[in-house]
């Protein structure tokens, strides 16, 4: 598991942060954050991010896990506060848990800690039956309740199932990019595998796509909805919410149900600094493609929070229908 702790510029240097289960402490690494804030192109305002990566076999004895700072000598907890759109546990409703194999980790927001359980059927049940209930006695329309109490079901059981479910998709209206072309790679490798497309049935590219038989998933629909909360990856030339998070009114309810891994193409080369929004407390991004070394290291040091091993230098998958068998003519082509 990865935990990320930020914490404000103007003192934070000078904190030694640890996690402890009361039993053994975890150190941090300090991840080069990007400027907040800028005024003419002076940086005003930074943070410090703080990264602990938890293996949760180290957790096998823990009942808790909560985070400390020390400064000057004086050692105090951490209140913690939950940020980001796609965190799994926080937005305002408290029922949320993180699932493992062998763990169930709950955040205790009244004594400000983490709760550990072991994964066993009643504890799960006892989670799910008390998420249940608030579902229940929301002021939701009772289609919409019964729903999101599916979409938790299916999501519980995909968790502990061997399916492979790929979601490909470029633009919500648009396809022809490099989801597009990996889609196709990936059905022909991997045929085995649940792959989909995703988009809206009014696109411009449905009907060719359908031509080329492509399993096709309406952006938005009930389908789409199922298929996303069971997904083992999204994988998209964007990185939007409205990609990886369609409905956002209802999100607090399924914020811990979505456990895909988020495979990001690109549309294009990155050469600006996009931390503030691609950064991983933001989007979570499994697998970053790029297409050069000097891209990767872009990547690897504007803090975007980001592991060498989470940056792939492949090109991008469109690179692909330009190949030796294809019949564009090069000579017709303008490249800048």
């Amino acid at each position: 598991m990865t935990f990320v702790v930020t914490v404000d510029h103007l003192w934070g240097e000078q904190l030694d942060l640890i996690a402890t289960d009361g039993l053994t402490n975890f150190s941090p690494i300090r991840v080069q954050e990007s400027v907040r804030q800028k005024m003419i192109g002076i940086p005003l305002h930074t943070m410090l991010t703080y990264e602990f990566n938890i293996f949760v076999n180290n957790l096998d004895k823990s009942k808790y896990l909560c985070f400390y700072a020390t400064f000057d000598d004086v050692t105090k907890r951490i209140s913690t506060d939950f940020a980001g759109m796609l965190v799994t546990i926080g937005g305002g409703i408290k029922k949320n848990y993180i699932w493992t194999p062998t763990k169930l980790i709950k955040f205790d927001f009244n004594k400000n800690e983490f709760v550990i359980f072991d994964n066993t059927i009643k504890k799960l049940q006892d989670l799910e039956n008390d998420f249940k209930k608030s579902i229940l006695v929301t002021k939701l329309p009772s289609k919409r309740k019964d729903e999101l109490i599916l979409l938790r079901k299916l999501a519980l059981e995909s968790k502990t199932s061997n399916k492979i479910i790929n979601l490909f998709q470029d633009r919500e209206n648009k396809a022809d990019d490099n989801a597009e072309v990996f889609y196709q790679t990936v059905e022909a490798i991997h045929p085995e595998w649940q792959n989909y497309f995703i988009l809206k049935r009014d696109s411009a590219d449905w009907n060719r796509l359908d031509s080329l038989n492509y399993k096709l998933i309406e952006y938005g629909s009930k389908e789409h909805e199922r298929l996303l909360v069971q997904a083992t990856n999204l994988i998209s030339s964007q990185a939007d919410l409205t990609i990886m998070r369609p409905w956002p009114k209802d999100f607090g309810y399924l914020r811990d149900s979505y456990h895909y891994n988020f495979i990001f193409l690109q549309h294009g080369v990155t050469k600006h600094d996009l931390s503030l929004w691609l950064r991983k407390i933001e989007k979570d991004i499994r697998v970053l493609v790029t297409v050069s070394d000097y891209e990767k290291k872009g990547f690897l040091n504007y803090g975007y929070e980001y592991q060498d091993s989470e940056i792939a230098v492949t090109g991008f998958p469109r690179f692909d229908r330009f190949g030796i068998d294809n019949e564009i003519e090069f000579k017709k082509m303008v490249l800048f």
